[in-house]
């Protein structure tokens, strides 16, 4: 059995559809972790700013004046001596930006190549690439030259030797950082195994297949590895040149395949500020794509005084969420330890399973309810199938688990006249409803959708058998009520029937928009209870529909509905 600890209790408890959803996500195989500077800084790799000072102070290129504010070791004489107006200028970000500061520290020292060049030389392929190699390898020194020891990677970092399980279980990993600390993480980890073979890929675009048998790494803005013979030889994303040009590449289809990496998979952002603005843009990109499917953002503090208000959490998780389709969450080392242990232990890496049962058992014990359910309900053509179908990254159940009755197609009154198609049918549905109530109570862990809910039924049926249909519902689904229907939050959705009937007129069903607001004045009726949240369609885009459900889903109270009880009521007393 785990260790478990209070942290570990904690963290569930405040973070637990992020959690259950990361654990199904990262079983799935659809997980991804994105890394920033934040990672690497903890073992000695310079942060962005830090990097530039380096660069600026180097004597091959000798633009400390080029920054524009003060080197970090000299700060003090600089507020000694500058005027309180140019020091609330840089406290204001009245200062150069990163990649401006990286290109003129280029620039500088590709001038001082040239001065001592031929004229001859200038601008011809020989010296460029020269000049190039040379200032890799300036970056190279800056950056590994405070850097622990390869082999003291994991020892000296807080918590990436818990993300190592996810990394080398998931199909991509994707780091923002030129370093190569992460595959030298995994070349330790390989060999306190005893593996004697290479665990990890380094790859730096993804549009060549990358093998499958180690762990990928994806280095979006390039590769500077300790040894240059390790190279992959792209470009480095790191001046402001190189960062134009592929904010240009954005319309040009170049990043397709990080922006299908985002929209078909759940990553969690580690180590990262939303500072660049092209992992904004694919960020933006991939939640219109793809608007039911949500990340996760660690907001990274250190001790609790440098946690933010209640009052900023909120609005942070807001802006984020309504974005970007990002869920923050606000963590320290501890609590970065916690939830990397939550989403991948009882990992079996032998077997490549992952065993549920130890996380199941730590929530019943601690008395925390670690799956949700999720009715998505409404009129036909109100568009309930193409919502399920947008919230794929979630545990979803589709309307029917077999190929559906023609007779569907019809209004259901004409069925009233025919009782021996009317039974069938009934038969039928019952029956689906029952296959479902199933696989949602085998469901033990994570957050689940389901097209339809068990009510459905009585919006179908005349007032005269609202006690009859109720009792054969349970009677099929739940019989001697030894496995009840399972309670979950209804998610509503209610139209103009006027749009409904133009909607319907493109399938083969047979409602005009009386029947349709007929059977949306029943659904009023039959989900009139708690546990229901309805969401008025009209005059809103699908984008803006979907995000109004996955608020619910993500970020709202969970409040179940008790679909069991009420169809008891139904059968007992009708809608009356």
């Amino acid at each position: 059995m785990n260790n478990w600890t209070p942290v570990d209790k904690d963290l569930l408890q405040n973070y637990t559809r992020p959690v259950v959803h990361l654990r199904k996500q990262l079983e799935a195989g659809r997980l991804v972790l994105i890394f920033g500077t934040g990672l690497t800084q903890q073992v000695g790799i310079p942060s962005w700013n830090k990097l530039n000072d380096e660069i600026a102070a180097d004597d091959r290129v000798q633009g400390i004046k080029l920054l524009g504010r003060p080197l970090s070791e000299t700060i003090d004489d600089f507020l000694a001596k500058e005027s309180r107006e140019t020091i609330a200028k840089l406290l204001c970000g009245a200062g150069p930006e990163e990649t401006i500061t990286t290109q003129r520290l280029f620039e500088c020292f590709k001038s001082r190549k040239y001065i001592s060049a031929s004229p001859s030389d200038y601008h011809s392929p020989k010296l460029d690439a020269s000049i190039y190699g040379e200032w890799r390898q300036i970056i190279r020194d800056k950056l590994y030259r405070n850097a622990v020891p390869p082999d003291q990677i994991l020892s000296n970092h807080t918590y990436l030797n818990s993300f190592l399980p996810i990394i080398q279980y998931m199909p991509l990993t994707v780091t923002y950082n030129f370093d190569d600390v992460i595959e030298n993480a995994i070349s330790c980890d390989s060999q306190n195994k005893g593996l004697d073979y290479r665990q990890s890929e380094t790859v730096t675009t993804l549009q060549t297949l990358p093998r499958r048998k180690s762990a990928v790494i994806y280095h979006p803005n390039g590769y500077i590895p300790r040894n240059p013979m390790e190279e992959k030889g792209q470009e480095m994303v790191l001046s402001e040149s190189e960062f134009a040009n592929r904010m240009l590449e954005l319309t040009s289809g170049q990043y397709n395949s990080l922006l299908h990496v985002l929209s078909s998979n759940t990553c969690l952002f580690i180590g990262l500020s939303l500072k660049d603005s092209i992992l904004k843009n694919l960020l933006k990109q991939s939640a219109m794509v793809a608007p039911g499917n949500y990340h996760y953002y660690i907001s990274y503090y250190e001790q609790d005084k440098n946690k933010p208000s209640v009052a900023d959490i909120k609005s942070i998780e807001a802006a984020n969420f309504e974005t970007y389709n990002l869920r923050t969450l606000f963590l320290n080392n501890a609590e970065l330890n916690s939830i990397a242990k939550l989403i991948h232990d009882g990992y079996d890496s032998t077997k490549k399973q992952l065993n549920n049962n130890p996380l199941i058992h730590f929530a019943t014990e601690n008395k925390i309810d670690i799956s949700f359910y999720f009715y998505i309900v409404g009129s036909i053509g109100v568009g309930k199938s193409t919502c399920v179908s947008h919230l794929r990254n979630l545990i979803t159940h589709d309307e029917w688990h077999e190929d559906r009755l023609t007779d569907l197609a019809n209004n259901w009154k004409t069925l009233e006249t025919e009782e021996e198609r009317r039974k069938r049918v009934d038969k039928w549905i019952a029956t689906q409803f029952k296959q479902k109530n199933q696989d949602l109570i085998d469901t033990k862990l994570g957050i689940s959708i389901s097209d339809r809910c068990p009510l459905d039924p009585i919006c179908f049926t005349p007032e005269s058998r609202w006690q009859e249909k109720a009792q054969y519902l349970l009677d099929t689904i739940s019989p001697n009520d030894k496995e009840q229907i399972k309670e979950g939050h209804v998610i509503y959705l209610w139209d103009d029937p006027e749009h409904l009937e133009i909607r319907v007129k493109r399938s083969a069903k047979k409602y005009d928009k009386n029947g349709l607001a007929e059977l949306q004045d029943m659904l009023d009726l039959v989900y009139k209870m708690p546990g229901m949240t309805k969401i008025d369609c009209r005059f809103q885009s699908f984008y803006e529909i979907m995000k109004r459900i996955s608020r619910i889903i993500h970020m709202e109270p969970y409040n179940p509905a008790k679909i069991h009880d009420r169809l008891k009521f139904i059968q007992n007393n009708g809608l009356k």
